[in-house]
């Protein structure tokens, strides 16, 4: 789960301590107790997104919000998901693990891959939590 970000309170405090009050990143760190790189990062994201110390009487919070975190279009996956319905009902049967049908569903398809990350998030998304259940493979001889 990604972090939160910044409140828009903290970025202010940051860039009134280093444009206004000339503070070191390292004072600046000590006295609103915030990570090295969140602190560091706050100047360059202002300069990127051209804003001035004092800031304007007319950017409020929302206007600051929307400089500082753009919108990020998000990326649908091109690989093809498997049936969750399906994979639910599979598994409630004896001996069926979430690793089995993935990897059945990644040898049914050719663009699928089989890492542990990928099993993690189809388990999350299949409304079960990853390594819930115990791991075997079946053997079949050809």
């Amino acid at each position: 789960m990604p972090r939160p970000h910044t409140t828009i309170r903290k970025i202010c405090y940051v860039l009134r301590l280093h444009f206004g009050e000339k503070l070191s990143v390292r004072d600046t760190v000590l006295s609103l107790a915030m990570a090295r790189s969140t602190v560091t990062g706050c100047p360059i994201r202002a300069r990127v997104a051209g804003l001035t110390w004092p800031l304007s009487e007319e950017m409020d919070d929302d206007h600051l919000e929307r400089c500082f975190f753009p919108e990020t279009a998000k990326v649908r996956s091109t690989y093809p998901q498997p049936d969750y319905e399906t994979m639910k009902k599979e598994l409630t049967k004896k001996g069926v693990t979430l690793q089995l049908l993935w990897f059945k569903h990644a040898r049914c398809t050719p663009t699928a891959t089989a890492t542990p990350s990928s099993v993690s998030v189809t388990a999350l998304e299949a409304g079960q939590t990853p390594n819930s259940r115990n791991v075997s493979l079946e053997m079949t001889s050809s």
